[in-house]
């Protein structure tokens, strides 16, 4: 049975009859490939790990069965997205401005304004962050010099881990400021809200939980006081009408039987003045006279000069009475006494009347008024209470707030640890050279078997019955081996006798069968 030739035995036949295009092919590829890769990665990298012990195990304790995980970031996803962010920032005194201080180099890199460092880009491109875990990420970088590449990864490194502290504190500081200002002004509030309370209660005493019975009862005694003195001045107004007539028929004086002359008797008036003259005489030419000018003597003039006045008041009216000293009517004295008292009651009486419906109209306006008040100043009770809550809530917060901000400032320094040492490993060492080679060979290789596939397309040569089915669209029935044995039967036999091997047989047209 005729057997077809397999493709291994095809390729490994392409590939011997081209060997020579392989092997050029392999060195003219695979040698400018490994040369360029060897010299393109000369330079160093580093590399720096960083764990997320504390707040990994934070976020893993927080996250509960009825929490959707899908949009769940890790503790080391969230610090590489926040580290990307901080080093776009390229201003001066920025995130990158500072690790580059930090860093400390021979010959610093500058970000300020005006000036140009190509070190900047260098130092962009070539950084990598990746994460090795929930808990773990890493810091590569790139770089010509190998102890400036282990500085500058080093500083990002704990520039990132003060940052993250600082803003960790902030935060936490921010939330104290906040209670501390609210506090404040709801205390002013608060102070507001109790003057006015106070306010208020000064000027309504009456308000209360009986105010209403307290009003009424005043409104019901101001409303007897009003009867009596109705009463008063009824009474008041009879008694002027009784004693008028009566008043009317009483002399008013009462004249002597014989007229007493004007200075033939000392009156009251001249007998003090002649007691002060004669002490005022006494004191002044004694033992031990008073001077003129003395206090005493002063005020004793004074008194004289005050008894003189008298008399001459006396004499005046003596004259106008015709010298005659009348008396005055004890009866007429005692109804014009009544007569006075009662008007004076009444008029009094009036008055209280006037006062006390004006006292009874405002009770009853404040009892009427009584309700809405009340509601005003439970109003201004609830608000001066609510605000006393609020306060309170508010000092709880900050007790709170500052409790936190203890606990972030003790936490803070156990959120991020570097982990192991930074160290700086040349790119293109022994291990990298043989990994760059062993890559460009496998290159040159698939470049090579590329162009043996493209020339054994692109020949025309019949060498393979598939090919004779493929020219002439017949089938192959049988094959004769690649040999001279078949034109030279006796050199096939003597071959087979001394144990030659015969080549492969070479395909038959049918209409060739022999």
């Amino acid at each position: 049975m005729y057997r077809r030739t397999n493709v291994i035995y095809r390729v490994v036949d392409a590939l011997f009859r081209n060997r020579n295009l392989v092997l050029i092919t392999l060195l003219c590829v695979a040698i400018p490939v490994a040369l360029l890769l060897i010299f393109k990665s000369k330079g160093y990298t580093a590399t720096a790990a960083v764990s997320v012990a504390q707040e990994g195990k934070i976020l893993r304790e927080n996250i509960g069965a009825n929490i959707d995980q899908s949009g769940w970031k890790s503790a080391a996803e969230v610090h590489v997205a926040n580290l990307t962010t901080l080093m776009k920032d390229v201003r001066q005194g920025g995130f990158v401005d500072e690790v580059f201080q930090r860093a400390a180099l021979s010959h610093p890199i500058s970000l300020a304004p005006g000036s140009y460092d190509k070190r900047v880009e260098a130092f962009l491109s070539g950084f990598t962050i990746k994460t090795d875990g929930d808990n773990l990420f890493t810091i590569s970088l790139n770089w010509e010099d190998g102890d400036e590449c282990k500085k500058l990864v080093k500083a990002i490194q704990d520039q990132y881990i003060v940052e993250t502290v600082r803003s960790k504190q902030v935060a936490s500081q921010s939330g104290v400021v906040y209670y501390q200002k609210q506090i404040e002004q709801v205390e002013q509030k608060m102070t507001d809200a109790n003057v006015q309370l106070e306010r208020f209660r000064k000027l309504h005493p009456e308000l209360g939980p009986t105010s209403h019975e307290v009003i009424t009862d005043r409104i019901g005694l101001l409303e007897d006081r009003l009867q009596r003195a109705k009463l008063a001045l009824v009474e008041g107004g009879e008694r002027q009408t009784l004693l008028a007539p009566r008043l009317s028929q009483e002399r008013k004086f009462i004249e002597p039987e014989s007229p007493s002359v004007v200075g033939s008797t000392d009156s009251v008036a001249r007998k003090h003045l002649r007691e002060l003259e004669d002490r005022r005489s006494q004191l002044t030419s004694g033992d031990s006279p008073y001077a003129t000018t003395s206090d005493t003597i002063r005020a004793l003039d004074q008194q004289i000069d005050r008894a003189r006045l008298d008399v001459k008041r006396e004499q005046r009216e003596k004259v106008k009475t015709g010298g005659v000293t009348r008396r005055v009517n004890p009866r007429y004295a005692e109804l014009a006494e009544a007569t006075t008292q009662s008007a004076l009651t009444a008029k009094t009486a009036k008055l209280e009347i006037e006062q006390v419906t004006q006292q009874i109209a405002a009770a009853k306006k404040e009892l009427k008024d009584l309700p809405a008040l009340q509601n005003k100043m439970n109003d201004l009770d609830f608000k001066a209470t609510s605000i006393q809550n609020d306060l309170g809530k508010l000092r709880t917060g900050l007790q709170n707030a500052l409790q936190k901000d203890a606990l972030e400032k003790d936490l803070a320094s156990q959120t991020l640890k570097a982990v192991g040492e930074v160290y700086a490993a040349s790119l293109s060492g022994p291990k990298k050279r043989i990994q760059l080679g062993f890559v460009s060979l496998i290159l040159g290789a698939v470049v090579a078997a590329l162009m043996v596939a493209l020339r054994e397309w692109a020949d025309p040569t019949i060498r393979y019955e598939t090919d004779i089915e493929q020219a002439l669209d017949i089938p192959v029935l049988t094959g004769l081996p690649e040999t001279r044995a078949v034109l030279a039967p006796k050199s096939l036999e003597g071959s087979r006798r001394s144990g030659s091997k015969s080549r492969r047989p070479k395909a038959l047209l049918p209409s060739e069968e022999l």
